[in-house]
C-alpha cells in the first residue's frame, strides 16, 4: 500500500481548454498562483473548476488526521469539477507545486460548453471515473493504515509484559469493540501482524511475549504511521 502521487498528462480533454477560452472574458478568469499556494482546501465550498494552463498542482486527501497525495496534475489537466457539478464542498485540497497559471471555469461557462459540445461531458465523466477509482483505493489504504496504527497502539499499551513478565491477554472480540471493527477484520489484521513477528494469536487471544515481539510491534507501528513507507 503506497501513497505515491500519480501524474495526469496533458491528454485530459483538450477541447475543454478551447471551449473555455471561447467564453466571455467577464465570465471566466485566468489565475496566476505562486508555488506553495493552496488553491482550495478539502471541505471548503466551491462553485468552479480549474484548467491548468501551465505549472503543476498537487491534489491531497485527508482522512483521520492522515494526508495522502492523490495526484499530481500537469498542464492540460482539470480539477475541482465535483464541486462545480454537484454543488458539494471540495473533496480534496489543491496546492500549486510551482508557479502555476489556471483558467477558472465557473458554472455559467461550463453550461455553455456543455451546450456546444456534449462530448466534453463524456470525456470529463470518463476522467472523473478513473480518478475516483484511484482515490477510493487510496482512501481505503489510508483507513487500513490508521486501523493498524490503532491496533498496534492498543496491543503495545495493553498486551506488553509488565515488570514481572506477565501479560494481559487481548481477545479478538475486545479489540474489535475498541477499534469499532468486526471480529473477522480484526482477526485478519492480527494474523498479518503475527506473521511479521508481532506477537502470537492463540485461542482468539493476541499476546506480545518478550522483547523481540514488542520490538517487532514497535517497528510495524512506525511503518504504518509513516505514509511514505510501503507496507
Amino acid at each position: 500500500m503506497t501513497s505515491s502521487p500519480s501524474v495526469t498528462s496533458s491528454a485530459e480533454p483538450s477541447s475543454l481548454a478551447a471551449d473555455a477560452r471561447a467564453g466571455s472574458a467577464a465570465a471566466r478568469d485566468e489565475l496566476v498562483v505562486p508555488k506553495g499556494t493552496v488553491i482550495f482546501r478539502q471541505g471548503e465550498p466551491g462553485d468552479s473548476m480549474f484548467l491548468i494552463r501551465g505549472g503543476r498542482v498537487r491534489i491531497q486527501l485527508e482522512s483521520g488526521g492522515h494526508v495522502a497525495d492523490v495526484a499530481v496534475l500537469e498542464s492540460g489537466a482539470f480539477f475541482g469539477e465535483l464541486s462545480l457539478l454537484s454543488e458539494t464542498p471540495r473533496t480534496a485540497t489543491a496546492e500549486a507545486l510551482e508557479d502555476t497559471t489556471l483558467l477558472v471555469i465557473r458554472r455559467d461557462v461550463f453550461a455553455m460548453m456543455m451546450q456546444d459540445d456534449i462530448e466534453i461531458v463524456f470525456r470529463m465523466l470518463h476522467t472523473m471515473g478513473e480518478r475516483l477509482g484511484r482515490t477510493d483505493q487510496q482512501f481505503r489504504d489510508i483507513l487500513e493504515r490508521h486501523n493498524y496504527v490503532r491496533l498496534l497502539a492498543e496491543g503495545l499499551g495493553q498486551g506488553r509484559p509488565d515488570p514481572a513478565g506477565a501479560t494481559t491477554p487481548m481477545t479478538v472480540g475486545r479489540l474489535a469493540a475498541v477499534l469499532a471493527l468486526d471480529d473477522a477484520t480484526t482477526r485478519r489484521m492480527i494474523d498479518a501482524l503475527t506473521r511479521r513477528g508481532a506477537g502470537a494469536l492463540e485461542n482468539d487471544c493476541w499476546r506480545l511475549d518478550g522483547a523481540e515481539q514488542v520490538a517487532a510491534a514497535l517497528a510495524l507501528l512506525r511503518t504504518y504511521a509513516d505514509a511514505r513507507v510501503p507496507t
